[in-house]
């Protein structure tokens, strides 16, 4: 356990357990560190280089070159410290290792094993591998998986039964098999040869073990749908290759030697994630590939003039092109943060969650087992104070294996601490999410190996989840996979390549939905979890507090599960009429979308709904603006919140005003000293009609803008976009679908807003455009 022994530990528990690595590589083993996630790895990189100890990181999202680089060195000696995730578990020749550490849980005991055997691997020695956790929580993990693997339990191997991804692939195999062979023939000027029909292929697919189950329907939905597609043919019910499959796959063809395939890139079942290739500039037009970044992340958190960490150095983002799927970027000495990728991590077992609970207590009834683990003293009476603030209303529910309900009203979060494992709580969360989502949209949940979160704007996740029963329960899950899961979504995105990107979509959909029921949620034993709560055999223990103990804090630090929304605008709909008055980053809390959707769903939402939007630096949040590079705009992100108000009548519009124009009359006097002009423009979308002008600032301004719009409005109908900008800055603000009865008001609001940003963009003689709402 990696004791903080700084303040500066303490509120970052990772330099404590980066410390302890350090420590251990310090003594020139040859040393192997595993971590769960990419994130950690580059981030334990940097930590380790800063503390003077000389590392490399290897991971899927380097570009095969560099990891390879780092390899060879590591191989023969020259590296020392290599950190990695489960790119090197098995299959890479690394040499010989004395030392494997893992930083925090390896999650599941076959990965403990795994990576463990990794190390000392000559003749009499025995492999070992350090675990090193930052939290009580992870360490009582970290046992847990050690003490199964000493009793030699493991986790049961997940076999997908009637995979149709696989057949589909079966299928165009076998149907390259019958055009290879039919040319070879024909250039042999014989027909000794017989090709295999659909019903072989049904046949000889349906001895497999895996496709014992698969019915003659299923068969031929997937035939159905690879012949709707062109991917393949089917003459005198003969397989054979479509038209289109040498577009999907793009094998190369010549015609003197016959077909050449590419049978790695075709037959892999490995699939390609949607990514941002990272592409690093340096000297006049030269480009060099350094690694992928998961497009979520590019979409969601990434902008030009970013710093991020990536290959153990550290990136400027110059350019983000979308449509060629790149990121540009140049070395650089700044500080910068590691990026986040999907799928990090590995689930936490049922089989794990429960014997962590039997070591707890096991550690509540003598805490001296700790050193049959390696614990010394300071980690021993750590876990005993641990243990021993986990209060009688604690910890008896938990050891007798009924569930603690912990709400916590100031943050409209209620944690159910269950140790049930990670679906069995992900299937619970996502039957809690469909009962509420039937009343409010606004609703999160995370997910942990020891229990789940619910955060809800309107209703109370308590009720939805008592209210759960056996009979329902299926029903709500299969739903909330099929519409809302991110596992499903992932699961879609692997499945498309191997039916070759079809333009329906509705079988593999259904199938994407089954495998991430059988991979990520677990309802045989959710549903034995509902059916003894309403016949109460367990029972729920419900706890309220102002901040969540230590347990529900271990769980609420889980990141948020991001649902699949079918529908973008009902969720904004949603917030800004229950809000009446928000900001952009909430929206996005629950909108789970890219900052770009979101604001373009708004300014759909607001030509029926009047919203009106300024920017506030005095209230915590963020927004984007386009600055001008030198051939296109590019969307950077600016530490400035946009506020939100939904105006439906005359006290609506006192609180807008209120809010925004409070110091209207100060700023105008400023302004007015100085001579200032604000340039306003009125314009229609179509570029039907636009009237500029250009006002000198002082205390008549709001007088001469009311007969301005008044004026205007039978020209520019109800509806206006409004520009506004103070002649000489580099800021400039365009609202959209401004109500033309509030059209002056808002002028005056954005010029209020204009003035408090002006310290915030500082940069030189670069422009800012926002476009709001």
């Amino acid at each position: 356990l990696g004791v903080p022994e700084t303040d500066e530990e303490r509120e970052d528990p990772f330099l404590a357990g980066a410390r302890v690595i350090a420590d251990y590589v310090r003594g020139g083993e040859k040393t192997l560190v595993f971590t769960n996630s990419r994130y950690s790895a580059e981030r334990l990189q940097s930590v380790l280089s800063d503390m003077g100890v000389g590392c490399s990181v290897h991971h899927g999202s380097i570009e095969r070159e560099e990891r390879e680089v780092f390899e060879d060195t590591f191989k023969t000696g020259l590296l020392r410290c290599l950190i990695a995730t489960k790119t090197l578990e098995l299959g890479i020749d690394i040499g010989d290792v004395d030392q494997v550490i893992h930083y925090k849980s390896p999650g599941q005991v076959s990965a403990l094993l795994q990576r463990a055997g990794r190390s000392k691997h000559r003749p009499g020695q025995e492999s070992e591998c350090k675990i090193v956790s930052t939290d009580i929580e992870d360490y009582l993990e970290s046992i847990a998986i050690v003490s199964l693997a000493r009793e030699e339990k493991l986790e049961e191997p997940m076999v997908i039964s009637r995979p149709l991804d696989v057949l589909a692939k079966e299928v165009v195999g076998i149907a390259l098999h019958n055009y290879k062979l039919r040319r070879f023939w024909k250039r042999k000027r014989s027909n000794g040869f017989t090709l295999v029909t659909i019903d072989q292929a049904y046949r000889v697919i349906n001895r497999s073990t895996i496709f014992r189950d698969l019915t003659i329907e299923e068969f031929n939905d997937v035939l159905r749908l690879l012949a709707n597609e062109k991917i393949i043919s089917i003459e005198d019910r003969v397989l054979l290759p479509g038209p289109r499959f040498w577009k999907v796959w793009r094998f190369s063809q010549d015609e003197s030697n016959g077909q050449s395939l590419s049978f790695s890139e075709f037959f892999s079942m490995i699939p390609k994630r949607e990514t941002f290739t990272v592409i690093e500039e340096y000297g006049l037009e030269k480009y060099r590939k350094i690694g992928e970044l998961d497009s979520s992340y590019v979409y969601r958190a990434l902008s030009s003039g970013m710093v991020i960490r990536l290959a153990g150095q550290n990136w400027k983002v110059v350019e983000i092109d979308e449509r060629e799927h790149e990121v540009i970027v140049v070395r650089t000495d700044e500080e910068g943060a590691p990026p986040t990728w999907k799928g990090e991590g590995p689930q936490r077992p049922k089989l794990v969650a429960e014997k962590m609970l039997e070591i707890l207590r096991m550690i509540k009834e003598d805490p001296s087992i700790l050193k049959e683990y390696g614990a010394d003293e300071k980690t021993i009476e750590l876990v005993r104070e641990y243990v021993s603030k986990l209060s009688h209303e604690y910890i008896e529910p938990v050891l007798g294996g009924n569930i603690i309900v912990e709400k916590i009203p100031s943050a409209k979060t209620t944690v159910f601490i269950t140790f049930m494992g990670e679906q069995v709580n992900r299937t619970l969360a996502a039957a809690v999410y469909e009962k509420i989502a039937e009343k409010s949209l606004l609703v999160r949940y995370v997910i942990a190996p020891h229990g789940f979160a619910v955060r809800s704007e309107i209703f109370d996740p308590l009720e939805a989840f008592k209210s759960l029963s056996p009979n329902e329960l299926e029903k709500l899950v299969e739903r909330h996979v099929y519409e809302r899961s991110p596992y499903t979504r992932l699961v879609m995105d692997q499945l498309r390549e191997h039916f070759g990107f079809p333009s329906d979509e509705t079988l593999i959909r259904r199938e994407a939905a089954r495998q991430a029921i059988l991979l990520y949620y677990d309802i045989p034993s959710s549903l034995d979890v509902v059916r003894k709560l309403s016949e109460g055999e367990l029972s729920a223990v419900i706890i309220v507090r102002d901040k969540p103990s230590n347990l529900a804090e271990s769980i609420v630090r889980y990141p948020f599960e991001r649902p699949w929304q079918e529908s973008l605008k009902a969720i904004l709909e949603e917030a800004l009429l229950r809000a009446k008055i928000t900001t952009f980053d909430k929206i996005l809390e629950y909108s789970w979308s890219s900052p770009f959707d979101v604001k373009k769903e708004l300014q759909e939402i607001a030509k029926r709904r009047p919203i009106l939007a300024v920017l506030d630096p005095d209230t915590r949040g963020w927004t984007v603006a386009k600055i001008p590079l030198t051939e296109e705009w590019v969307t950077v992100r600016v530490p400035v919140a946009t506020k939100y108000f939904i105006v439906q009548g005359e006290e609506d519009l006192k609180v807008f005003e209120k809010e925004t124009l409070g110091e209207v009359a100060k700023m105008l006097k400023e302004l007015a000293s100085k001579g200032a002009k604000v340039e306003v423009t009125f314009y229609k979308e179509d570029g039907g009609f636009e009237q500029r002008y250009s006002l000198a600032i002082n205390k008549v301004l709001p007088i001469v803008l009311r007969p301005l719009t008044v004026k205007l409005r039978t020209s520019l109908g109800d509806y206006v976009h409004v520009k506004v900008h103070i002649k000489g800055e580099n800021t400039t603000i365009i609202h959209r679908n401004v109500p033309i009865h509030y059209a002056d008001k808002v002028v005056m609001a954005l010029l209020c807003s204009l003035v408090k940003i002006s310290d915030r963009i500082k940069g030189g003689k670069r422009q800012y455009v926002f476009e709001l709402p």
